[in-house]
This record gives C-alpha cells, structure tokens and sequence, in this order.
C-alpha cells in the first residue's frame, strides 16, 4: 500500500515525503544457507527516490523461530542484491540448550541510496551455526517492511 507522494521542493530536511508499507502472512519454511538467501514468503517492498540526497527508512517487523538447540541465524535487508546491513546481520536470534524459540525481530535501517530509480527491499536471512534451521513468520502472523522516504 502506497500512500500519496509529497513533492520535495520546499520540505525541509527530514521531512517523511513518501511511506510504502508491505504486509504478508506467509511463514518462510526451513533455511538452513549458510549464506544469505531471501525470506520465502515475505513480500518485499518498493520505493521510488526523489532525489539523490534523500534516505530511506526501512523498518521490519517480523518473528524468528529456532528450531533446535544451538541454532543461530542472522537476519538483514537487502536494498536491490546490496546487502544494507553488514556481513554479520542486522539483528542476530540463538538458541541455547532449548529445543525451540520464537522470538520478535524487528530491524530498522537508514540508508542512503544516492538514487532516484526505483529500489526494492527484502529481508534475508542465514544460518550461521551448524544445528537445526532457522524460519520466519512460523504461526503465520503479519509481518511488514516499511519504507519512508525522508528528505536530505
């Protein structure tokens, strides 16, 4: 869902000129990559710049779900194939001696695209210890990722 887009010209720096919000139900099924990989069934979301000097908020809203003793996985957003967290994730979910854990995850992120082409947002995710696999959205609840454009 797209809300109506406000002109930059005149709006002060920081100003929310733009919010596009994407909402899904679907659970991601087992990821066991131990590298990063796209959340299957998270409906990524797409935004179009107006300017160069503007940034981008992007928030998530998720659950994790472990599903064995001493399972990690790193969660992070992608803008395009540009991974806008670092290599170590933007938000990190372990399991300790229990069998299972479902956890919010919520991540945010500001970036600076330098662009004013169209750019999608995705989340993905990687297993980073060797034991069990990792899943998003497991009991199906709603689950967003949220774009505002602010002006630079």
């Amino acid at each position: 869902m797209a809300l109506t887009k406000i002109g930059d010209a005149g709006m002060p720096a920081g100003s929310v000129l733009q919010v596009v919000t994407s909402e899904s139900t679907g659970a991601s099924g087992a990821i066991s990559s131990a590298s990063y990989v796209v959340v299957p069934n998270f409906t990524a979301a797409s935004i179009t710049p107006s300017s160069t000097s503007n940034k981008i908020l992007v928030l998530v809203n998720t659950s994790m779900y472990n599903t064995a003793a001493a399972t990690e996985a790193a969660y992070t957003i992608y803008r395009d194939s540009t991974n806008i967290g670092d290599a170590d994730g933007l938000s990190r979910a372990y399991t300790g001696v229990d069998t299972d854990l479902i956890a919010p995850l919520s991540m945010h992120v500001l970036d600076s695209p330098s662009s004013t082409s169209s750019l999608t947002y995705s989340v993905y995710i990687k297993r980073t210890q060797t034991g069990g696999t990792a899943q998003i959205n497991l009991r199906g609840g709603k689950q967003s990722i949220t774009l505002l454009e602010i002006a630079g």
